[in-house]
């Protein structure tokens, strides 16, 4: 699968002494191996956590710009998850409004990068940072969720936040009070009008194929991937996406065959899924037919791979 990649600036703000090429990315396994072995640390649980609250949001570039341009909190929590995609790849931030609670939720796409509990506690911890700079008091969480299990990290960030943190969840996710959304930023910097505008801008000219890498893993088991469903969600006609893959040097069924190889080893060797769920998690019509890509892939048959048994 290709690289996975985060901005070298926020890099550096977390590695001291970092020294990429520059304008350079760098590798998410990477960063995400050495938030790990920090995290392992003895006495240092909670230190991903304070690292995302420290973090500056000028280390987000034209992102992080747009938040701190932005006239509310619920402005700039969507720029956030707009323009994820600038600063990470393989990445998804989302945003839900249920009565009177907002959960914020966050995943890395990538199954070949694992574990990630140090980098989903430095990022909630990010977001929960932009919301205090809207004047949301720091004890507002409602809740604290990781995909991860429960250890002394998560307990020490829950005595931290004063809140419930559940663990093993199916993604990571802050929720707070729907009310926060409307705080606004005395001091907010600039032109405040439409701040994701630019970060549209800034989107178009991200490689097609990795956009399209990037709706093809968030929707993976939640909705088609079939490439007129893509094209559409890239506001782009099926021949345009054919044309611009192919001046890439790839195509959509390459593409797709890469995410589907990588998800379902994930799949298999991380959850107890059957196989004929995988297969329709990873949008095969039946086991039969995942069954023969998956061996042309590796070889060797899915029951081989899989927890289930």
């Amino acid at each position: 699968m290709e690289t996975s990649v985060i901005s070298s600036t926020i890099a550096r703000s977390v590695f001291d002494g970092l020294t990429p090429a520059v304008g350079a990315d760098v590798p998410l396994s990477f960063f995400v191996t050495g938030l790990e072995r920090q995290r392992a640390q003895p006495g240092a649980g909670q230190s991903a956590w304070s690292l995302g609250e420290q973090l500056p949001l000028e280390a987000l570039g034209v992102l992080g710009d747009a938040i701190l341009r932005a006239p509310t909190l619920g402005s700039a929590l969507r720029c956030f998850v707009h323009g994820i995609p600038l600063v990470q790849s393989n990445t998804a931030l989302s945003m839900e409004v249920a009565e009177d609670r907002v959960r914020v939720g966050y995943r890395i796409l990538d199954p070949d990068i694992w574990p990630r509990r140090a980098d989903a506690e430095l990022t909630l911890a990010m977001i929960h940072s932009v919301c205090m700079r809207f004047g949301m008091d720091r004890h507002a969480l409602l809740d604290v969720g990781f995909e991860h299990g429960a250890d002394d990290g998560t307990q020490s960030i829950s005595r931290y936040n004063r809140t419930d943190t559940l663990c093993d969840e199916s993604e990571n996710y802050l929720v707070f009070p729907v009310r926060c959304l409307s705080l606004t930023r005395p001091d907010a910097v600039g032109d405040t009008r439409a701040p994701d505008l630019q970060l549209s801008s800034h989107l178009r000219h991200l490689p097609v194929s990795r956009r399209v890498r990037q709706q093809i893993l968030q929707r993976i088991g939640q909705g088609s991937i079939g490439q007129a469903e893509i094209a559409c969600e890239l506001g782009m006609s099926e021949r345009s996406l054919r044309r611009t893959l192919a001046a890439e040097e790839t195509c959509y069924h390459d593409i797709r065959d890469e995410c589907r190889r990588s998800m379902a080893l994930a799949l298999l060797k991380r959850s107890e899924l059957s196989l004929s769920d995988v297969a329709f998690s990873l949008g095969y019509s039946d086991q039969t037919a995942f069954s023969r890509a998956f061996s042309r892939w590796f070889g060797e048959p899915p029951s081989r791979h899989s927890v289930a048994g």
